[in-house]
């Protein structure tokens, strides 16, 4: 409804403005002069503050995980996505579990439900601690028989780093102490 009247009132001004000129008449020099009308559109751009480094280090984090179940279907040592979002021992873990899987013959589909909450911060390094919930099936990668099922809570401890302007995940502890999801 406030576009159609936007619409009718800058038609009605237009008109008004089109008639004076249109009848302007008389000799005298003033019909010479030219008239002008200049509207302008209000201002609708918005700015967004840039992601703290905690939120950036939780993007990341998630971000890791994810890929790290990518590189397990099928398994794949070398994701690119794998390298960027690891770092350090995490990266080597990583890999090394997803050999383990290529070597077994296996593949993995699965996910993390993740609760990250920051523990310590910094500009370029974060700490988190989660309760993760993961789900996964492995199959096997010859025939696509299942294998096995499950979902298992971990209670984990992870090091998110920026490196050259790039969060990943260098370190993780998987502590004894048992946790409770939230929303649990």
């Amino acid at each position: 409804m406030r576009t159609y009247a936007r619409t009718v009132a800058t038609g009605a001004a237009l008109s008004l403005t089109f008639a004076l000129l249109a009848c302007g008449g008389g000799d005298d020099d003033a019909s010479n002069e030219t008239t002008t009308t200049t509207t302008t559109a209000p201002d609708e751009s918005t700015t967004t503050a840039e992601p703290t480094p905690e939120e950036q280090a939780i993007q990341a984090y998630q971000a890791a995980y994810d890929a790290y179940f990518a590189a397990l279907n099928p398994p794949n040592p070398q994701s690119t996505d794998l390298m960027r979002l690891f770092s350090g021992d995490a990266l080597t873990s990583m890999i090394n579990t997803i050999f383990q899987a290529r070597n077994q013959g296996v593949y993995v589909v699965g996910s993390f439900e993740m609760h990250p909450e920051v523990v310590s911060s910094g500009p370029t390094e974060v700490q988190l601690a989660d309760c993760v919930v993961e789900t996964n099936t492995t199959y096997d990668a010859a025939t696509g028989a299942q294998r096995d099922s499950g979902q298992y809570v971990h209670n984990r401890r992870a090091t998110v780093v920026n490196i050259q302007g790039v969060w990943s995940v260098s370190a993780f502890e998987q502590l004894e102490e048992p946790c409770t999801p939230q929303g649990a």
